[in-house]
């Protein structure tokens, strides 16, 4: 640690280097006693009048008046809270990243945010430097190898960034470690040439093509979705994979971008019910060989709806016992198709 004057005045500055000691400041009513281990502030006792503050960094702050304890406060090690203002909070000598040991070093703003980490391993090769407000983050291999490429918010926070790096099934997942919405990522290979996995987070999904360990692989929504579905051409989309689609929002994704009218042609289907709003509940029936080994409903029921502000086409899937466009209607708003099936119904003074 160095110690230096700041206002001694001409030829009264002094500076020196204490690594383990005591160091005592006084003045008219105060004073200050700091002790240093290992070049780092262990503990701080200020005096003012009949008040004595005692904080040591990471374990507890305790103010006495009058000799009574007046407030006491106990800091959990590695949090937050037991951050040192300004300078070195905490280190750490026990963590691993990329299967080799390595140290951790956090540091903090003189307000007390936190500020950097730093990780070094063990034989001297840095292996990242993570900072607030940073828009990229590099991670090297022991050997100085590029590992991880982060493109995007990832911040610094109480769970060190080496611990969250943590593989998981054989891949480092990605979105423990955004701070804002989006995020690219490139992984290289032992020889820090080759590209293993690549992609971008979109609104914290993935979203696009995906390189995935040296496989490619494609994602809307966050849903992983068919090589056939992520290159081709809306056109050139099957109908029936589209809306074998487990998941809601993706399938209606996938329609609207297919279109309404290119679905009626490439499937066939009958008009079962219309309504004054413009509805219409279209029945599709399956054949075998289009009944996939997963299933969906043999007579699949589909309910076209007009969104009344931007006037948008939306078709959403409905159970097969759907009979008309009213029954259809209240289930997609929650109601038990029992209970509709019986006349319940909402009373929709207007839709939005």
């Amino acid at each position: 640690m160095l110690v230096t004057t700041r206002y001694g005045g001409c030829g009264r500055t002094i500076w020196q280097v204490i690594d383990d000691g005591t160091i005592t400041v006084k003045s008219l009513g105060t004073s200050l006693r700091a002790v240093i281990r290992q070049s780092q502030v262990a503990e701080q006792v200020w005096q003012k009048d009949d008040e004595r503050t005692i904080l040591r960094y990471g374990r507890d702050c305790t103010v006495r008046r009058a000799g009574k304890i007046v407030k006491r406060v106990f800091y959990e090690p590695g949090t937050l809270q037991a951050i040192r203002r300004g300078g070195l909070w905490k280190r750490q000598t026990d963590l691993k990243l990329c299967s080799s040991a390595g140290v951790l070093e956090c540091y903090s703003t003189a307000g007390g945010l936190y500020a950097r980490e730093v990780f070094t391993y063990r034989n001297g090769v840095k292996a990242y430097v993570a900072k607030r407000g940073q828009e990229k983050l590099e991670v090297y291999r022991p050997n100085g190898k590029p590992w991880i490429c982060l493109e995007g918010k990832v911040r610094p926070g109480s769970r060190p960034i080496a611990q969250r790096l943590k593989p998981h099934h054989n891949e480092v997942e990605f979105i423990n470690l955004l701070a804002g919405l989006d995020l690219k990522v490139t992984m290289y290979g032992p020889s820090g040439t080759r590209v293993v996995t690549q992609g971008a987070y979109v609104n914290r999904r993935r979203e696009g093509r995906w390189l995935e360990r040296g496989k490619v692989a494609y994602y809307f929504a966050g849903v992983k979705v068919s090589r056939t579905l992520g290159e081709a051409d809306p056109d050139q989309w099957d109908a029936w994979e589209v809306l074998r689609i487990p998941n809601a929002q993706l399938r209606s994704r996938f329609l609207n971008q297919m279109g309404y009218a290119r679905l009626l042609e490439k499937v066939e289907h009958k008009v079962i019910d219309t309504d004054d709003e413009g509805s219409q509940l279209l029945g599709l029936t399956v054949t075998r060989d289009q009944y996939p080994p997963l299933g969906i409903d043999r007579t699949m029921r589909l309910l076209r709806v007009i969104c009344p502000s931007t006037g948008a086409a939306y078709v959403l899937r409905v159970p097969p016992e759907v009979k008309t466009c009213r029954q259809a209607r209240h289930w997609t708003l929650g109601l038990n198709l029992d209970c509709v099936k019986e006349g319940a119904c909402f009373d929709l003074v207007q839709e939005t």
